[in-house]
């Protein structure tokens, strides 16, 4: 067995502008969700990572959980009770917790 193996969810897959493409999201949402944002001079912390990432890329677990994202978005969750969700989903699962949460919160 190889000791190193990436896990399916922690696999690069997508750029930013890809992933939004992919998700028919508008332009700037996938980088704004996963790594934060500057709005009149006041940074916004990133909502699906724990931290912001000078990477270029999207993985595949990053891409799953910006389409769950965009799907609370459009039921009319609003960003800012799904911020603290996600902070306190992730305290529970870990990495990826829109993913590993999704039975639980259907």
């Amino acid at each position: 067995m190889v000791a190193n193996l990436t896990s399916l969810l922690d696999r690069p897959m997508y750029t930013y502008a890809g992933t939004d493409r992919l998700l028919h999201l508008p332009p700037g949402t996938a980088r704004r969700w996963l790594n934060g944002y500057v709005r009149l001079g006041r940074f916004y912390d990133p909502v699906l990572r724990a931290e912001p990432l000078e990477a270029d890329v999207v993985t595949w677990g990053e891409a799953v959980e910006t389409r769950l994202l965009a799907e609370y978005r459009d039921k009319g969750a609003s960003m800012v009770s799904l911020r603290p969700a996600v902070e306190l989903l992730r305290a529970e699962f870990g990495r990826y917790p829109l993913a590993h949460a999704r039975p639980f919160l259907d």
